[in-house]
This record gives C-alpha cells, structure tokens and sequence, in this order.
C-alpha cells in the first residue's frame, strides 16, 4: 500500500507559525532584562523606660513602662539621612506595644532615628534619637533599643521636618479645622527672572510630616492676610503683586475650600491695601484694618466682609492710619 506524502503546500504554511513558536522559548544564552527599581528597607524600633526614672514607681525597670502612667497617648518617628535631610515618618503606634516598623526607608547609611512619645494633646513628653543606623534595602534592620527619655521644655514644640515644596517668604500659613496647614502666596527668587510672586500654594500633613501640592490662587500675591472663615474655608484678600508691569498692592481676594481643594474668586476690597489686618469677629464677618497702597499712602479706612453675601462695606476709620500692625 502506497503511503500518502504529505503536500508541500501545507508545509510552507506551517514554516512561519513553526518560527514564531521558536521566538517565544526563552534564550539560553542570554538574560531577561527588567526594569531595576531599588527596594526599601525598614526599621525595627524598641523603646524602653528612662534610666534617670528607674527609682520613680510610675517608670520602674520591673515592671516595664507605664505608659498611661506617664500620660503617653502614642509613639511616633522620624527618619533623617546623612545631611539631615527628612526621608520618611513611622507610626503613630501605641506606646503599650514597645516597638514599631518604619517602612519605606531609602536604603544607606548614617541614617537618624528620632522616638517622640506624645500625650492626648501630641504634646512631646519623652524622647530619644538613634544615629548612624545603616539601612538595607529589602531588610528590616534592628538599630537598638531607644530610651525615652523626658523631653526638654525648649524642644517641645520644635522638629526638623519635610521642606516645602518651593522656598518662599512674604507667604501665609493657616490651621485649617482638618489639622492640616495651608501655606498660600509669597515671593522666591528664580534664576533670569528675580523677584516673583506666587501663585502655588502648598499643604503640610501633621500626621505624615509631608507636603503635597494644592490648587493655585487665581492672583500670585505676598504680604497678603489670610483668615479661616467660620464655615473653614480659607479667606485671602490683598497683598503685593506684578500688575500691567509694575508691583503694588491689590484689593483681590480670594477663597480656599478644604472640601473640594479648590480656590475660587471673592468680591475685590474697596481699597487696595497690603500690610493690613484682617480678623475674624464674633458674628462671622472678617474686619481688615489699615494697610498701604501707591495711590493713597497709609490708610485708616476699614472694611468688613460678609462671607454670606460675598459683599465688602466700610467699616470706619481708624484714628491713625497705620500699616504692618
């Protein structure tokens, strides 16, 4: 019986599939490349009673930390690199648990460790700070144990934290009721251009210690005042800025709402007016006092601004006329 050949028709069809089939088995005598990204590492923190309270029944060495007894509420962290540079925070963690994992460390040595330990009110009331700890990436590292000790009254409310965004002076900062703060406006000095005023706003974090980028103002502007309304939201008005090539006072104003992060225009002042002050009274309303413009000098004519109706009144005269008080 005669075998059936198979038909070379079939066969040049088949050569190209065959070939593509060879092109997806991996090649022996080479290596996959893929894209390098450097891992992290983190760090291990214990924490432990001071040795200066050992005789003190609250902190006795026996029976560990008293925590509550002590009036600590949490434990925090901060990471610093070589140049003191802020590289990432850990916790809050509860001070009862006597250690915490910092993630996310940028792997190196000569890292800093600082241990805040804080009351209800974030107040710091201990500390300890751990240095040149070296940190491998994909590692958890163990530096130590850190001693809380009692912290000193002029370190209480100061630490070394993130830089903002952008370098600034002539700008405002504002507590926002969500705890975070608000840094609207001011002036920086740029390379070819000088002097200019800033639109770019940014937002500080008390939890993260970082900043993040906000919605701009509508008007770059320093020296200007900004007050938290009675509802949050953020009221700027007046201040310098560049206008049809000169610099001067402005009478715009403007508003920051923390629920949509967005800034929109307000009612201008009656007056142009920088180096004023604006204050929020008791029904509501925002009282700007004094100030300077090119046109009129030092002013004594106040104005009030109702938030309800986006509308400026006169508010009388001051019996001095006064500026950066």
């Amino acid at each position: 019986m005669k075998k059936e050949r198979f038909p070379k028709a079939y066969l040049w069809f088949l050569l190209p599939v065959i070939g593509l089939l060879f092109s997806l088995l991996p090649d022996c005598g080479s290596t996959t490349q893929q894209e390098q990204v450097e891992a992290t590492g983190s760090i291990l923190v214990r924490w432990g009673p001071s040795l200066s309270q050992a005789e003190d029944a609250v902190y006795t060495l026996e029976d560990g930390f008293d925590c509550i007894g002590a009036g600590i509420r949490s434990v925090d962290a901060l990471v610093y690199d070589q140049n003191g540079d802020f590289l990432v925070s850990g916790g809050p963690w509860d001070c009862e648990n006597h250690e915490g994992i910092i993630g996310g460390v940028e792997p190196g040595s000569g890292r800093t460790v600082m241990l805040m330990a804080r009351n209800t009110a974030g107040d710091i009331l201990f500390r300890d700070e751990l240095n040149d700890v070296t940190v491998a990436a994909g590692q958890t590292s163990f530096p130590g144990n850190c001693t809380l000790h009692p912290n000193a009254p002029y370190f209480s409310n100061w630490l070394l934290t993130a830089s903002m965004p952008q370098s600034r002076y002539g700008h405002r900062a504002t507590l926002l009721d969500n705890s975070t703060v608000l840094v609207s406006g001011g002036r920086c000095y740029e390379s070819g251009d000088g002097w200019i005023y800033l639109k770019q706003c940014a937002l500080y974090n008390p939890v993260t210690h970082g900043w993040s980028s906000v919605d701009s103002l509508e008007v770059a502007r320093s020296h200007h005042c900004a007050v938290l309304l009675s509802d949050g939201r953020l009221l700027v008005c007046g201040g310098n800025t560049y206008d049809e090539g000169s610099y001067r006072a402005c009478a715009s104003c403007e508003i920051y709402n923390p629920l949509s992060g967005t800034w929109f225009a307000a009612s201008d002042m009656k007056k142009a007016r920088t180096g004023h002050t604006a204050t929020l009274l008791q029904n509501g309303r925002v009282l700007v006092t004094g100030g300077y413009n090119d046109d009129d000098g030092y002013l004594s004519e106040c104005e009030v601004y109702d938030p309800d109706t986006d509308l400026w009144i006169y508010g009388g005269w001051l019996n001095q006329p006064r500026s950066s008080h």
